[in-house]
């Protein structure tokens, strides 16, 4: 079973819930799951999922996807849900090891690090030098910054 970027959206609110009592906006939802999917192609070489892919929209990346039908709470994944997780444990461990980190970041500081200068945000946005909403977000440009450890600049 391949899981798809609604089953890590949910996966990850699930465990901010869970184990930090904590219920995620819409916006740090979607930041978070951009960590986790930048740190699964600098880390692992692999995106976690090939149904969605980030955009550049106003309050950063977006997975449009995911931000349309994120989880309702409380959510609890089905039996088939965390098989699949567990079949994948290294993406298992970098969803939980993003929730760890970031789970207490308010959605507009998550936001103002997503709009850094020199992110794959503002690279989509300002490609050809003419600002646009809605452009996808390079997956070359995700690995290559999230392979620095000056992407937690600013977290």
């Amino acid at each position: 079973m391949e899981l798809s970027s609604l089953e890590y959206a949910n996966l990850i609110a699930w465990l901010a819930q869970v184990k930090y009592g904590v219920r995620l906006g819409k916006t740090q939802l979607q930041k978070l799951l951009y960590i986790f999917y930048g740190r699964a192609i600098s880390e692992l070489e692999a995106p976690p999922f090939r149904d969605d892919a980030p955009k550049a929209f106003p309050f950063g990346p977006v997975f449009p996807r995911t931000y349309r039908r994120s989880a309702s709470f409380p959510y609890t994944p089905t039996p088939e849900e965390k098989a699949a997780f567990v079949a994948v444990p290294e993406m298992m461990k970098l969803a939980t090891d993003v929730v760890e980190e970031f789970h207490s970041f308010p959605a507009f500081r998550l936001s103002e690090w997503s709009h850094r200068d020199n992110g794959p945000w503002k690279k989509a946005v300002y490609r050809d030098g003419k600002p646009a909403w809605g452009r996808e977000i390079s997956q070359d440009d995700i690995q290559n910054y999230f392979s620095t450890p000056d992407w937690r600049i600013g977290l």
